[in-house]
């Protein structure tokens, strides 16, 4: 009994500073989790607890739990490219044992989303350009165009943070990334559907798919608003 209480103490201890999603994803109990998917080698890069971390979001009973931990996670600095590595593993060890279609395209929209969400922590000037200036133009009000026009008129003549040149060059290829991973999401619904979405997933989709379009839209937007500050500068030349 002793000996007991002194474990607990002690388990205590090594608890102390740790955030609750750096206890949880160092919960045993969470090895369970990891059976619900087989036995899955993950590869040297991938920690024990990047994967306790993955698994703590994919056994997830809802996706508003998904979001919530994910959410959590990310605030406690614990999304990593292992986390990602060890949720593709995961993903082709499901596809490879044939496991149900819905399962499946969970796990896949799980990393799909974590994946965004790394290449946004991840951001260079442009994206957070990007990110800054789409927001206005979700305001959708008549000033947010030459708002938008002004900006970048000031941020491209400074050309400290970055030039109209560099930001045409990397908002094509944001454009192109978002295109791809819109032809992964669309290929992920259809599996989840043909294994029959309920209505809380069908929900789920039709949400994440107007946000993808809307996405989309703003940011070839921005990128006709920068080829043409590009041209009309060069027309004051």
């Amino acid at each position: 009994m002793g000996r007991g209480k002194n474990d607990g103490r002690g388990q205590r201890r090594k608890n102390q500073g740790k955030t609750e999603a750096q206890q949880k994803a160092e919960d045993p109990a969470l090895q369970q989790a990891a059976a619900s998917f087989g036995a899955t080698a993950m590869p040297s890069e991938v920690t024990h607890n990047d994967a306790a971390v993955f698994y703590q979001i994919v056994v997830s009973q809802s996706w508003e739990e998904v979001e919530a931990k994910i959410v959590q996670v990310v605030t406690e600095g614990l999304l990593t490219e292992g986390v990602l590595l060890a949720g593709y593993t995961i993903l082709q060890k499901a596809q490879e044992e044939k496991e149900d279609e819905r399962t499946i395209g969970n796990i896949a929209q799980i990393c799909t989303r974590l994946t965004e969400l790394l290449q946004h922590l991840k951001a260079t000037p442009v994206l957070r350009l990007v990110d800054q200036w789409a927001q206005v133009l979700e305001t959708n009000t008549s000033s947010a165009v030459p708002e938008i026009q002004r900006m970048m008129q000031e941020t491209f003549t400074d050309g400290a943070l970055c030039t109209q040149e560099d930001f045409v060059k990397e908002i094509g290829g944001i454009v192109e990334r978002m295109e791809q991973q819109d032809v992964e999401f669309e290929d992920n619904v259809k599996q989840v559907e043909a294994a029959g979405a309920d209505a809380e997933q069908a929900a789920a989709i039709a949400a994440q798919r107007a946000q993808r379009l809307g996405a989309g839209a703003h940011v070839r937007r921005l990128m006709d608003l920068a080829r043409a500050a590009g041209v009309a500068a060069s027309l004051k030349v």
